[in-house]
């Protein structure tokens, strides 16, 4: 079917495993395919931010996800 998912959990992966704590997405709220890709993948909803993307044009609004490192040695709640 859709092959966003797949590719966000590929490349999360590889950059959780190359080192990063954590790893932020921003994405518009009126693109629903792809927050329900990022959530499929395992990103978390945080919270809605303006952001201000280019001088010259107002804010523009972007949720973001976020998904976090745990170690494997991380016991677990």
């Amino acid at each position: 079917k859709g092959l966003a998912t797949p590719i966000i959990r590929t490349a999360t992966t590889y950059a959780l495993e190359w080192g990063a704590d954590c790893i932020v997405a921003e994405i518009k709220p009126d693109n629903l395919p792809s927050r329900r890709a990022f959530e499929r993948a395992g990103y978390t909803y945080v919270d809605t931010i303006q952001r201000n993307s280019w001088p010259d044009l107002p804010p523009v609004e972007v949720l973001r996800y976020v998904i976090e490192y745990v170690s494997p040695e991380t016991p677990r709640a």
